[in-house]
């Protein structure tokens, strides 16, 4: 009698993901030479300097893609692991908060020798993880539309999230939130709440862009100022003052796609 196949860990590799990122990551360090490049030759500075800083972060995330994939799954199952890892974020984003010195007016880097790190990027790998591993266990109550194991979770989630509004980070808040939805809609829920969802975000985000530039950006605070700024470059892009605040990229973006 034939013994059955070992199936090897390689066998699970998913190419389809990881051909593209190499890809990608390779075409990202061209683009990184191909806008920098020109800058640091005219300021003296070396040519290959900033490819070569994120060139390192690359290589370092490589060896970590290599490290995680041969770890054993159930390492992902440890909840000790999951809980200290989100209490160090979480220090990370209060530290961060109150103490680093803002860049482009958000305190959302903590800055080392090996780099400026932004707590709100690892949150993003830890709330996935947090809530895949909490629906794999409720998995029946999630088909019973008992919710009560859930509403935890969710708080600790929205004090996470309070940690960036404060940074103010509004972008990574709304990426972060839209991830969870997301994760929620797809631990096999029921289909009305993906509809309800689908519904409440296109009518808010209507209700919500109207009010912004009705009211011209006065409904939010002096820090979240800078939201309003993007609505105004979309309006009016290459208007002299606009230029000078919040429509430098969408602009040159514009140049870049007519040449």
């Amino acid at each position: 009698m034939n013994k059955p196949k070992k199936i090897k860990k390689r066998h699970f590799l998913d190419f389809y993901i990881l051909i593209p990122y190499l890809c990608l990551a390779v075409f990202g360090l061209i683009m990184v030479y191909s806008s920098t490049s020109y800058w640091q030759v005219i300021e003296g500075l070396n040519a290959f300097g900033p490819v070569r800083s994120q060139g390192v972060w690359w290589v370092g995330s490589l060896i970590t893609m290599f490290i995680i994939y041969y770890m054993k799954t159930n390492v992902f199952n440890k909840k000790g692991l999951l809980n200290l890892l989100m209490m160090i974020v979480a220090f990370m984003l209060v530290y961060a908060v109150l103490f680093s010195p803002p860049i482009n007016g958000a305190k959302g880097w903590i800055q080392t020798p090996l780099g400026n790190l932004q707590p709100a990027e690892y949150l993003k790998v830890l709330l996935i993880w947090y809530f895949c591993s909490l629906f794999s266990k409720n998995q029946r109550n999630v088909e019973l539309h008992n919710w009560e194991p859930f509403k935890r979770p969710i708080m600790i989630a929205a004090l996470f999230l309070g940690l960036v509004v404060l940074a103010p980070d509004l972008g990574n808040v709304v990426i972060l939130s839209l991830t969870i939805l997301a994760i929620m809609l797809s631990s096999g829920s029921s289909f009305r709440y993906a509809y309800l969802s689908i519904f409440g975000l296109l009518a808010g985000g209507f209700a919500g862009i109207q009010l912004i530039v009705s009211t011209k950006g006065a409904i939010f605070p002096g820090p979240f100022k800078y939201v309003y700024t993007r609505f105004e470059a979309m309006a009016d892009t290459f208007n002299e003052e606009v230029l000078k605040s919040g429509g430098h990229q969408l602009a040159n973006s514009y140049y870049a796609i007519h040449n």
